[in-house]
């Protein structure tokens, strides 16, 4: 999950699809914001998967979760850059604690009974912990955002693309 993420930031900090589409599907694309947060919805959605799970065939599960990460990402753009660094290194440490939980998984050859449960109770513990400041963080970030609503529809007020 936070791997797409990661893979969005990259995309889009590079420029990536500027430089690779004809020039009149680029200036369409620049001058429509439902296009771009299409793009960027279907990116997630591609890119998607849940940590040491298939749910490639759960459409519901996938449609849900892409949906989750896409607001989030509204959300955070939105935010002043100190919120969005901290969003993104929180993302960074859920990253590593799933890694490390991944790797106690699978090499359990490592670890004895007890220390292994030991060291996955505080993993999850923390994963957790972690994910709610990181939920926290969002909220925060948005209430004492810059932006200016000016619809009354949400949804398309976190979409604009004016601050």
């Amino acid at each position: 999950m936070i791997e797409s993420i990661f893979i969005i930031a990259l995309l889009i900090l590079s420029n990536f699809t500027d430089k690779t589409i004809p020039v009149k599907l680029n200036k369409s694309i620049i001058n429509d914001i439902v296009i771009k947060q299409f793009i960027v919805l279907t990116l997630i959605y591609y890119s998607i998967k849940q940590w040491g799970q298939e749910i490639n065939h759960n459409l519901p599960e996938k449609l849900r979760l892409s949906l989750v990460l896409w607001v989030s990402y509204l959300i955070v753009i939105k935010c002043r850059i100190e919120i969005v660094s901290i969003c993104i290194v929180l993302l960074f440490c859920i990253f590593f604690i799933n890694d490390i939980k991944l790797y106690i998984e699978n090499h359990p050859e490592d670890f004895n009974v007890d220390t292994k449960e030991y060291y996955l109770y505080i993993i999850n513990n923390s994963y957790q912990v972690l994910m709610g400041f990181l939920g926290l963080v969002m909220i925060y970030g948005i209430i004492t955002s810059d932006y200016k609503f000016m619809h009354k529809n949400l949804l398309y007020n976190l979409m604009d693309r004016h601050r």
